[in-house]
């Protein structure tokens, strides 16, 4: 497994270096893990610049999938109706990792509230 972490911004004016880590961590075979704890801020432009490598993952036969992502990107992402497109892994209380329902709640509040 490869895992790439993801930085604090993935906002439209790094998505252009961001594109590029993604793509080489596509290069190869297995599961991409994006560790994405650390997201503080998100745009429209990094929802689709993921969106795009889970494609390009798809596309190549490969999984990807964000470890632990931050409360931000997963509200990002149902703001979008995007989240159940990039399957996520969250750190449970035992420190194992679980798969997150996209119908959890984000921030206190419901999917699409």
């Amino acid at each position: 497994m490869k895992s790439l972490t993801l930085p604090p911004d993935l906002r439209i004016q790094h998505a252009s270096s961001l594109q590029q880590r993604l793509l080489q961590a596509l290069e190869g075979t297995g599961r991409l893990r994006l560790r994405a704890a650390a997201v503080e801020r998100v745009d429209a432009a990094g929802l689709q610049l993921l969106l795009a490598a889970q494609h390009e993952a798809d596309r190549r036969g490969r999984s990807m999938d964000l470890e632990a992502p931050a409360p931000v990107l997963l509200e990002g992402l149902q703001r979008l109706g995007l989240g159940d497109r990039i399957p996520t892994q969250a750190t449970t209380s035992g420190g194992g990792k679980r798969r997150r329902n996209p119908q959890e709640k984000v921030n206190g509040k419901n999917p699409g509230s």
